[in-house]
């Protein structure tokens, strides 16, 4: 049993190597809520409530409205009464909100690291210990990304061995044609990914993923929006690629209704989507229970977002890659030593709990006035 004393949440803004366009947007910078949750006993857990760009249109929740509902309403939650563990508090906090599922993994990040800390061992050990202690790392090109051949010959050189293409036109054509020409810069062992974030319709997606399949992508991540599942159960038996559920899957019942559509070969994975470490592994249970692959999506985290993903990735019996690249896009992290990535590899952090620790002078210099 632990008692939570208090909570502490604040807004930084990170600078990136270069302008980001993904489906929903532009990115130029990364912002994210750091919490701390200080226990009664002098304990503080680190988490961190992150969408892509800090905004709301990928996620629904931006940094602004999840540092109003964490201090308003879930830490109040969290300081009300002792509690018996992670478990008990989740249950708190799925009474103070219904939703809020980016916020509420923030905290729930938080209380994981503080068990680690109190039992003195990483969280992957919380769930049940690694099967790796690496994790290979997809690169993600932006739909505009200048010298993109020059950016994907770089990261291959580098060990990645997977590009992610985003896709932001708004004609499918226009997509196709740019990832047509530049898949001749990616070697044939490399995996390829394209991402339209589900603003493609299903004419769009029967007319131009088997041409892109011929040309060697593998993957179509969420062609389609996520209420279409009976679509994208027909784009992956007709496509040529396998088919990754991203914003299709938000949930286990978001899971199992995919899995029983067929509606995709892969799940992406995301702790802060999930609203949480334990939500997002009981997806993983769902999909190795279905035949679906898990693929470890981020949503470009700091190095403490990216950690906690990382030791529940690694536990995972088989994962097809992640996109844990938020620290490597970024020009700086908010802990004292980041994350490390080793020949396109992400290196599962090992130290107590999150296993990083704050850098209290970074959270002053880029907080949020």
């Amino acid at each position: 049993m632990f008692a939570i004393r208090s909570v502490d949440t604040v807004v930084v803004d990170l600078p990136i190597r270069r302008r980001h366009r993904i489906g929903v947007g532009v990115m130029t910078r990364q912002s994210s809520v750091v919490v701390q949750v200080h226990t009664r006993d002098g304990v503080t857990g680190l988490g961190e409530a992150v969408v892509p760009g800090g905004g709301p249109e990928w996620g629904g929740e931006s940094v602004e409205t999840m540092k109003a509902v964490i201090d308003l309403y879930l830490a109040p939650a969290l300081c009300a009464a002792p509690m018996s563990g992670v478990n008990d508090a989740v249950a708190r906090l799925d009474r103070a909100s219904a939703h809020n599922r980016f916020a509420k993994a923030a905290l729930e990040m938080a209380l994981w690291d503080i068990v680690g800390k109190v039992h003195g061992c990483p969280v992957s050990e919380l769930f049940g210990g690694l099967v790796r202690d690496r994790l290979p790392v997809l690169w993600s090109v932006g739909a505009d990304t200048e010298r993109a051949a020059d950016e994907i010959a770089d990261r291959v050189a580098a060990g990645h061995r997977m590009v992610k293409f985003m896709m932001a036109h708004p004609s499918p054509a226009e997509d196709a044609a740019r990832i047509l020409g530049l898949l001749r810069e990616v070697p044939e062992d490399v995996v390829v990914v394209v991402d339209p974030n589900g603003r493609w319709d299903e004419s769009a997606a029967r007319r131009w993923l088997p041409r892109l399949a011929e040309a060697g992508v593998d993957i179509a991540e969420q062609p389609l929006p996520a209420w279409n599942l009976d679509g994208m159960a027909r784009i992956r038996a007709s496509s040529g690629m396998r088919v990754m559920a991203d914003e299709a899957v938000a949930s286990v019942h978001d899971a199992v209704a995919v899995s029983r559509r067929r509606s995709a070969d892969l799940f992406s994975v995301k702790v802060p989507k999930s609203g949480g470490l334990a939500a997002a592994n009981g997806i993983a249970a769902v999909a190795r229970a279905a035949g679906i692959g898990c693929y470890g999506g981020g949503t470009m985290e700091t190095s403490i977002g990216t950690s906690a993903a990382a030791q529940l990735f690694g536990t995972w019996p088989v994962v097809h890659g992640c996109d844990l690249i938020g620290p490597l896009l970024m020009t700086d992290d908010v802990v004292v030593e980041p994350v490390s990535y080793e020949n396109g590899d992400l290196v599962v952090p090992r130290g107590p709990g999150l296993g990083v620790e704050l850098d209290e002078q970074k959270l002053r210099k880029y907080a949020r006035e």
